[in-house]
């Protein structure tokens, strides 16, 4: 009787081993990479719903609502009262196609550029469109709607790819607005 393992036994066996152990960390890699991706989406998402936050809780008590033209685009720049009657504005610049962001604008400053303002988003955040709609504001209702919709970006610096999203949302007055 022959006692212990031959050498092709040994050999067949650390084959399998080798290739069970890349199917391993190859799955352990698409693992890493998906986590990735989830922090990068969850890190859009986040920020773009902090800057909509922001954005929406200030128009809501807003009054006065007007759009205007800002860098040649139609609508791109809406501007109003808050609650303690300062002059606010928010505007979307894209100075070329896919590097846009909406920025916070105080005293209505005209700017042909609409950059005269604070960021809203976070600079890894590009919004690609940004369209709003004023309704309300013309008839006797006095209390204005506003329908905001825009695309939005990142980049994740290690995988290099863009995670998107497509936010809509409808902001109505809380007060009948008095200046119409």
């Amino acid at each position: 009787m022959r006692k212990g393992i031959s050498l092709i036994e040994t050999a067949i066996a650390l084959g399998i081993f080798a290739f069970v152990a890349m199917a391993t960390a190859n799955i352990l890699i698409a693992a890493k990479n998906a986590q990735f991706k989830a922090a990068a989406i969850q890190s859009v998402v986040d920020n773009v719903r902090f800057g909509l936050e922001a954005i929406t809780k200030e128009l809501r008590t807003g009054t006065g609502f007007d759009l205007v033209n800002c860098n040649g685009v139609t609508d791109s720049q809406i501007n109003f009262r808050d609650q303690f009657n300062r002059a606010i504005g928010y505007a979307f610049y894209a100075p070329t196609p896919g590097a846009g962001a909406i920025y916070k604008i105080s005293n209505w400053a005209v700017d042909s550029n609409c950059v005269n303002g604070t960021p809203v988003t976070a600079p890894e955040v590009i919004i690609d469109s940004w369209t709003m709609r004023l309704n309300g504001t013309a008839t006797l209702d006095g209390q204005p709607r506003l329908t905001l919709s825009f695309k939005a970006k990142a980049i994740d610096p290690k995988l290099q790819q863009y995670t998107r999203m497509n936010l809509q949302t409808t902001i109505t007055q809380r007060v009948r607005d008095i200046n119409q």
